[in-house]
């Protein structure tokens, strides 16, 4: 009985330091953004991808592609913003999030501009 009790106490100890530390609740990171809405050229444009998982802050990328001239990725925030200068068909773009342990998570989005 006397082992059981010490036993239990090391388990909520060794339990306890996994979850102040992050361990147990850190998972990889997930962009959740399923898609961007269409932009037109001269018309303001502000998106913000959404990550779930992984621990902050997080990073953003752009691995393939490009977007429209006008528009920028805040590698901090994942907020595509800006105003588009010249319209395209579509175009897929490659986003990657970096969390802080260094986990990543990339998707291929669509982004359409439209002329104004």
């Amino acid at each position: 009985m006397k082992y059981s009790v010490g036993l239990l106490l090391l388990l909520i100890g060794l339990i306890g330091l996994l979850f102040s530390s992050g361990c147990v609740l850190s998972t990889t990171p997930n962009i959740t953004t399923s898609s961007l809405p269409e932009g037109q050229t001269g018309m303001a444009y502000s998106q913000t991808l959404t990550v779930s998982g992984g621990t902050a802050p997080y990073t953003w990328i752009i691995t393939f592609g490009k977007l429209s001239p006008g528009l920028q990725l805040n590698s901090n925030t994942g907020v595509i913003s800006g105003t588009p200068t010249v319209a395209n068909n579509s175009a897929f773009v490659t986003f990657r999030v970096t969390d802080h342990s260094g986990k990543m998570a990339t998707k291929a989005l669509l982004i359409v501009i439209n002329p104004g």
